[in-house]
Order: C-alpha cells, then sequence, then structure tokens
C-alpha cells in the first residue's frame, strides 16, 4: 500500500504533541514528512509560548522518534481494512516523548500521538 493512487511506497509519518522544556515554557509541535512538507510553507512548526517558528525537516524513525526526541507508546489506536479495490492500514500510538527539539531544546515533559496511514486507492 501506499499513500495514493496506485503508490506503492511508505506512508509519510506525522506527529503532534504538547508539553514544557526545561525553563518551563510551554511547547507544541507538528512535525510531518511527506506530506505538506515543503522547504516553505510546511506544516513543521513549533510554538514556543504561543509564538510559532517554522523547523527544517527533521528525519524520523518510524513510529519511534523523530529528530533528537524519543517516543514512548502508551496506548494506540488502528484500524485496517482491505476492500479489493481500495485498503487502509492506520496506526496511531499515544504517549510519551524525551529529548529536545528546534527551537525549544531539551524537554522536561511531553505528551503526544505519532501516525502512520498507509493507503491504496
Amino acid at each position: 500500500m501506499g499513500t495514493g493512487a496506485g503508490a506503492d511506497s511508505l506512508p509519510p509519518p506525522v506527529l503532534g504533541a504538547v508539553g514544557s522544556e526545561e525553563s518551563g515554557a510551554a511547547v507544541v509541535w507538528n512535525l510531518v514528512e511527506g506530506l505538506h512538507d515543503g522547504v516553505d510553507g510546511s506544516e513543521r512548526a513549533v510554538w514556543l509560548d504561543g509564538a510559532p517558528h517554522h523547523v527544517a525537516p527533521l528525519p524520523f524513525d518510524g513510529l519511534d522518534g523523530v529528530g533528537d526526541l524519543r517516543f514512548d507508546a502508551v496506548a494506540a489506536r488502528s484500524r485496517r481494512e482491505d476492500l479489493l479495490l481500495i485498503a487502509s492500514d492506520y496506526e496511531q500510538p499515544f504517549g510519551s516523548f524525551a529529548g529536545s527539539l528546534p527551537v525549544a531544546g531539551e524537554l522536561r515533559s511531553a505528551w503526544g500521538v505519532m501516525e502512520r496511514h498507509r493507503v491504496r486507492w
């Protein structure tokens, strides 16, 4: 399965989470790879105390982490369907993050989701 019209490639991972950095400042982030991730105007951003900052692409390690962040899943939502012509294989684990982010630095605490979605149509 792939990401669209007859595609047969790995799906783009997505990450969204909230937390705080070591000084206690609020941190929110949305990181993507392969979907709405152009050099300019992508969905990749880190908000530090409400101020948005566009960030460069970070390498994803499947659903185990991204860049200098490691992910520890505590629960997961998933669904798989194969309807012959179309198919969907979706996984969205929820858990905690440890490590550092561009702009924010080292995290004190953080929770959020990773997401993987393979489709065929």
